[in-house]
């Protein structure tokens, strides 16, 4: 068995194709606070330490491809929105005396929760094609992954049973996903599908607060994913019609709008990008009910976080998403909301 490496002609799975007229839909831009672009260096050296553990050539390998992966980005952990890892500094800030220790796991598990989500959902649908490099740099972040996990689970009672239900929920959903009938099913395997990121949330709300602020704390991380969730899937319409999957879009849809989906996934068949006349009428369809719902329901879920992370004293990450909610793509198309 070899690795044939890295491709020069490297084709990136989270490329967005700009012809689409959905792609200028997203959140409001902020310019993160000093401390979190500390946070973010962290962050990035735990994923480091994960490369390390590979062999020196595999290594300087699977560097350069986080790297292509990152893209303009300075860091590889700048794909992720900042309030979905930004609260690894609020919620020490706003209640000093956290063991370090404790943070340390927390920072790590976070970190590598991320990489394994983005870089399991690119390995199991083929837009990242499986060496062996890949396949071990996804093992060596697992094992550090779940050993940071229980490390921070041991300083919590009942850690473990917390531990072992997200994973849990988050292998079985993602390996085998439930059905989704309408948009709350649809949501709520979700939150089962992003199970690794609450762990860490899940075990410092308890270690911060109690089971009280853990509730909290991981409800402020699910609104915001499933905003975060609804508005990639905005943002991926053309792609999703390509490849016949119910995104978010499509629960909003009423029947004749399905049909057209439909119409235009048919008429797609065999080729990267939509048919274009079909094209044309699914997205003046999906521009009526179906996508103001949809970004309604976007901007529900971030005043939803924003108001809890305020009322739980966490300032910084209100404001953040706060200026999330001020989604950009509507006032430049006149889109009522």
């Amino acid at each position: 068995m070899s690795s044939q490496g890295t491709p020069t002609n490297f084709v990136h799975p989270l490329a967005i194709d700009g012809s689409s007229p959905f792609v200028i839909y997203d959140f409001g831009a902020f310019a993160p606070d000093p401390n979190i672009v500390a946070q973010a260096d962290r962050l990035e050296a735990k994923l480091a330490l994960a490369v390390g553990d590979l062999p020196p050539a595999m290594a300087k390998e699977a560097a350069g491809e986080l790297k292509m992966y990152a893209g303009h980005r300075p860091r590889f952990i700048d794909l992720f929105y900042v309030p979905i890892w930004s609260f690894l500094h609020w919620i020490p800030a706003a209640h000093p005396g956290i063991d370090a220790g404790a943070l340390e796991k927390a920072q790590e598990a976070h970190a590598l929760s991320l990489f394994l989500h983005l870089w399991d959902d690119h390995l199991s649908d083929a837009q990242l094609p499986p060496n062996l490099m890949r396949l071990q740099l996804r093992a060596v972040a697992w094992e550090r992954y779940h050993a940071a996990a229980r490390a921070l689970a041991a300083k919590v009672p009942g850690g473990d049973e917390i531990v072992t239900r997200l994973i849990n929920g988050y292998l079985t959903s993602c390996h085998q996903p439930p059905p989704a009938t309408d948009q709350k099913s649809f949501c709520d395997r979700f939150i089962q599908q992003i199970g690794i990121w609450l762990v860490a949330p899940a075990l410092l709300g308890h270690l911060t607060g109690g089971p009280n602020v853990a509730r909290e704390l991981c409800a402020v991380i699910e609104a915001f994913a499933v905003a975060w969730r609804m508005i990639d899937d905005v943002q991926d319409i053309d792609k999703d019609i390509v490849s016949g999957q119910q995104n978010a879009v499509w629960f909003e849809l009423n029947a004749p709008g399905r049909q057209m989906w439909e119409h235009c996934r048919v008429a797609s068949t065999g080729g990267p990008r939509p048919e274009p006349t079909t094209w044309l009428i699914a997205a003046t369809g999906i521009r009526g009910d179906a996508l103001q719902s949809t970004l309604r329901q976007v901007i529900g879920l971030l005043s939803q976080a924003e108001t809890l992370a305020g009322k739980a004293g966490w300032a910084g990450l209100a404001a953040e998403m706060a200026a999330c909610r001020n989604l950009r793509g509507l006032k430049e198309t006149g889109l009522p909301i």
